[in-house]
């Protein structure tokens, strides 16, 4: 990257103007866990199952070869683990045994999603 700048040192500019990280931050920012136990389990849940869904696509994607589908989604894993990871560190009643409840719950839920929706779209 550093003689990329250098060489051509409008592509430093361009990467800096779009502000990305900081676009980043401000919608990660906004995320907020809900604070009763019913709306912190719902969004566990919900979590988890988003990221296991996303994970077992990315998985049976890779097997079949899918290279968009893989790029996509492996994107996806990382951008929404960093998510979670910031809400965990931020927030101490997402590491409680409700909330690792319905994490695991979430998991198991979500792989099973993405075998369901997979083999209905890409018919195997």
């Amino acid at each position: 990257m550093l003689l990329l700048q250098s060489l051509f040192p409008r592509v430093g500019e361009f990467f800096r103007d779009l502000k990305i990280p900081q676009f980043l931050d401000a919608m990660i920012a906004k995320v907020k866990v809900p604070q009763g136990p019913v709306g912190r389990f719902a969004f566990c849940y919900l979590s988890e199952l988003i990221s296991f869904f996303i994970i077992a696509t990315n998985f049976r994607a890779l097997a079949k070869g899918y290279i968009v589908w893989t790029v996509c989604t492996d994107g996806l894993i990382v951008l929404q683990n960093t998510i979670i990871g910031k809400l965990m560190i931020e927030n101490e009643k997402t590491r409680d045994g409700l909330s690792i409840a319905a994490f695991t719950l979430g998991g198991m839920g979500g792989s099973a999603l993405s075998i369901v929706l997979t083999k209905y779209i890409w018919g195997s």
